[in-house]
């Protein structure tokens, strides 16, 4: 599984990337408010809009620490929330610091 970057949609990156957003190539091809966006890399191509939970790009949290393989994973797969290592149970997992990304909106 390889994450990547892509153009997508959104009113800002967060948004674009987190709610996995249509795919862009221009300004256009974007609804009113919203920009074409190249995205942090993340595994939005793996998924098609219709069928990813979508929030408010207000909700953003800010970077905190979750527990995941690398940073892509802990914030692309919404890992658990963690302070240290000791709080990761997944074999292999670590605790990193995320990118800004809408986790906590998903998670309820």
């Amino acid at each position: 599984l390889q994450a990547k970057s892509d153009f997508r949609c959104g009113v800002n990156e967060v948004d674009a990337r987190s709610n996995c957003k249509q795919e862009c190539t221009v300004q256009t091809d974007c609804s009113t408010g919203e920009l074409c966006w190249n995205t942090h890399p993340s595994y939005c191509y793996l998924l098609t809009p219709n069928n990813h939970p979508q929030c408010d790009y207000r909700e953003s949290e800010n970077t905190l620490l979750r527990c995941g393989q690398d940073e892509i994973t802990a914030r692309g797969f919404c890992g658990a929330t963690c302070t240290n290592e000791l709080d990761c149970t997944e074999p292999g997992e670590k605790c990193f610091p995320v990118l800004q990304n809408l986790c906590k909106c998903f998670e309820v």
